[in-house]
């Protein structure tokens, strides 16, 4: 309801700034274009392969911690697998294909 109450309080913008546009943000001229479409599609694609490449080196799993001997327990505490490496705790612990069954299609789950 408050936030009701906020869109219904603001003003609309003066015509002076002039009508909106719609206009592909893909390149300088804002006209869409497939080679813009395939830049914006490559530069998104190799951001986030990066992005997830850094999450994934940076979860702490047991064996991660004894390795830097931070513990000596590199069993997985949820399971009781005897060691809980990457691929462990995001695929092959049972608890994990829980969350991942609902978030994939169950013809896609094959794949881990």
């Amino acid at each position: 309801m408050h936030v009701l109450l906020r869109l219904a309080a603001t003003k609309c913008p003066l015509s002076t700034f002039g009508s909106d546009e719609i206009r592909w943000a893909g390149n300088n001229t804002g006209n869409f274009t497939v080679s813009s479409a395939y830049t914006v599609r490559k530069g998104i694609a190799f951001g986030l392969e990066e992005d997830v490449w850094k999450l994934i080196h940076q979860i702490m799993t047991n064996k991660e911690r004894v390795r830097r001997h931070v513990s000596s327990d590199s069993q997985c505490h949820l399971c009781h697998s005897p060691v809980e490496d990457i691929d462990h705790a995001l695929c092959k612990c049972p608890h994990a294909f829980l969350v991942w069954r609902e978030l994939v299609k169950p013809r896609f789950l094959t794949d881990f």
